[in-house]
């Protein structure tokens, strides 16, 4: 089962303690994010556990793209995630077939600091 969990970034005013808006202070390691069917794979190979993980599909788009966020992954685990229950800034959900996933961030709390990664995706066919 899928857990449905965050959605949309939170406004500044709600950031205030928001562990997911924590500054950036490490790269995360052996975390590869891609699309597999009509979702989204997020593999961490690392022996490291991420808290507070945030992925984010399109990050660059307007509204800062389609996110999700969720407690915890545990290390060296591969998790699918269904792409509806990514959202963006108006509460819409991911769709591949409107949207075409070109880019990818996580973000994620770890015994080193809150780290991240970005990583793009080829077009389909190629």
């Amino acid at each position: 089962m899928i857990p449905v969990l965050g959605c949309a970034g939170a406004a500044p005013e709600e950031a205030e303690g928001d562990p997911y808006e924590t500054p950036l202070t490490v790269q995360l390691r052996g975390v590869v994010v891609g699309v597999v069917g009509n979702g989204i794979l997020l593999e961490n190979h690392s022996p490291e556990k991420l808290e507070n993980v945030e992925i984010v599909i399109n990050p660059a788009q307007p509204g800062g793209g389609f996110r999700f966020r969720l407690p915890s992954i545990g290390s060296n685990t591969t998790n699918p995630f269904v792409g509806k229950v990514f959202r963006n800034d108006a509460g819409l959900s991911f769709s591949d077939a409107v949207v075409e996933p070109t880019d990818f961030a996580v973000y994620a709390d770890t015994p080193r600091g809150r780290g991240s990664w970005s990583g793009q995706y080829g077009p389909r066919g190629n």
